[in-house]
């Protein structure tokens, strides 16, 4: 999947759909890791195993992974964009005692207008 405007505007049109999409890849995500604990178990027993199981499992499990990462970098990217992005990062910047620090640079980049 390309990289276009168009993804957020779909994700702006159907917010209910990018969470319940979430909540499926976790959903999946808890599958494919008791798949793989399964198999593991199994090698640890000494059982043989269908290299091809292992392979198509592995397979459709970092496919899987590699599309949760696509759909959360896009809210990640979304995230940074805004304006609470900066507020949050101050903010943990307070907690690690770099809050003078962290206020200043807020303040120049609102006086140049990013």
């Amino acid at each position: 999947m390309p990289f276009t405007p168009e993804i957020f505007m779909d994700m702006l049109k159907d917010k209910e759909s990018v969470i319940l999409s979430l909540i499926k890849d976790f959903d999946t995500c808890e599958k494919n890791r008791q798949a793989i604990d399964i198999l593991l178990q199994k090698q640890e027993d000494a059982k043989v195993i269908d290299i091809t199981k292992v392979q198509k499992a592995y397979s459709k499990s970092i496919r899987h992974l590699n599309d949760v990462n696509m759909r959360l970098l896009l809210l990640l990217i979304t995230y940074a964009q805004g304006d609470g992005f900066s507020s949050d990062t101050a903010g943990a910047l307070i907690k690690f005692g770099q809050g003078k620090e962290a206020l200043r640079e807020m303040f120049k980049q609102k006086m140049q207008g990013k």
